[in-house]
């Protein structure tokens, strides 16, 4: 992706595909301006990471106008990572972690504060979270590597559960709100605050019984958008009217849910941008919730990604993706283009 530091954009997606430490060209980059004729897509990812690696890495999180990716070596059991900033083409490495093979689930996370002194710095977490051929079983004790930029090391770290929890997920995002990172699991979300707490979960918080248990596949989707946590679900999927579902935390503190949008595919007006509607239904999934704006939503087809405004039911625009890729999506990271970019030579202190 071609980023001129003189064309301003307000902000850009980046979708990753594919489970394997190799992979090439691995990401895809959907890019808004202001004007909505300039939106755009584009398959050429070497610009965002270290000179070299391009073949080599895995895009694992975002945060604001940051990225972090990861490099697995072979033969040496560590994983490398690297946060860049794509807007400046800026970089920098993280001492490795330890790998402890593919069988395990671990569920990343990447947070960004600000200190008392008004420096930027930066954690990253590998929360283990099972392993792909062990049954999920009753858990309170999680194992966890934490890297602070305060010290520039990785520390592995024992983290308790206030709850014993009974329906975890494996290698899910860890989203990062209020200072902390969320994880979410079938029938809750746990918050953590590696910063002040890392040898503990902080709570847990129940999700609706409406949507209990919140099914592991990819029908979902955990988020923030604008300022609130929000979950994102298909219900009926498998029938003639699958539903799409929207709760937001409405209220942090009192873990108050309510349930904002609920739209019937059915009903959607796409004005020619689909060819037929009707052979898309079964084919949709969720894939992100809009960090701005709680009306759109980001759809995935088989051969591309919807931009549905859920409050006029109507999908605003398609972006076309390259169909062979389409059946290994995972997931899709924003990125903000500030008008201030974090330095990332200022991160290391």
């Amino acid at each position: 992706m071609d980023i001129s530091m003189n064309t301003r954009c307000d902000r850009i997606i980046l979708f990753r595909y594919g489970g394997a430490a190799r992979v090439e060209n691995s990401d895809m980059f959907l890019r808004q301006k202001k004007s909505k004729d300039t939106c755009k897509t584009t398959q050429n990812s070497s610009r965002c990471i270290p000179s070299g690696l391009q073949t080599l890495f895995r895009l694992e999180a975002s945060f604001a106008d940051l990225i972090l990716c990861s490099r697995l070596t072979f033969f040496t059991n560590k994983i490398n990572y690297y946060v860049s900033n794509p807007l400046t083409r800026q970089w920098i490495a993280l001492p490795p972690a330890a790998f402890e093979g593919f069988a395990q689930y671990v569920s990343i996370g990447f947070l960004c504060v600000e200190d008392t002194a008004h420096h930027n710095k930066f954690m990253v977490v590998r929360l283990c979270t099972g392993h792909f051929n062990t049954a999920c079983k009753p858990c309170s004790q999680f194992k966890a590597q934490v890297f602070s930029s305060e010290n520039w090391l990785w520390r592995t770290l024992v983290v308790s559960s206030p709850l014993t929890l009974k329906h975890y997920r494996g290698r899910t995002l860890l989203v990062a709100y209020r200072g902390m990172l969320h994880w979410l699991n079938r029938d809750c979300i746990v918050v953590y605050d590696p910063l002040n707490t890392p040898e503990r979960f902080s709570r847990v918080i129940g999700l609706p019984n409406q949507i209990f248990p919140l099914p592991i596949y990819r029908n979902n989707c955990f988020g923030v958008s604008q300022g609130c946590l929000r979950v994102a679900e298909f219900s009926d999927e498998w029938t003639i009217d699958p539903i799409l579902d929207v709760w937001e935390l409405e209220d942090y503190d009192s873990g108050r849910w309510i349930l904002v949008h609920k739209v019937h595919l059915r009903n959607l007006i796409h004005n020619g941008v689909l060819e037929s509607l009707e052979s898309e239904l079964r084919c949709f999934n969720v894939l992100s919730l809009h960090p701005e704006n709680e009306d759109v939503i980001y759809l995935q087809l088989f051969n591309g990604v919807v931009l549905l405004n859920m409050k006029s039911r109507i999908i605003e625009r398609f972006y076309p993706i390259n169909e062979r890729v389409m059946c290994c999506w995972r997931d899709a990271f924003h990125l903000v283009d500030q008008p201030w970019p974090t330095p990332v030579s200022l991160l290391r202190h």
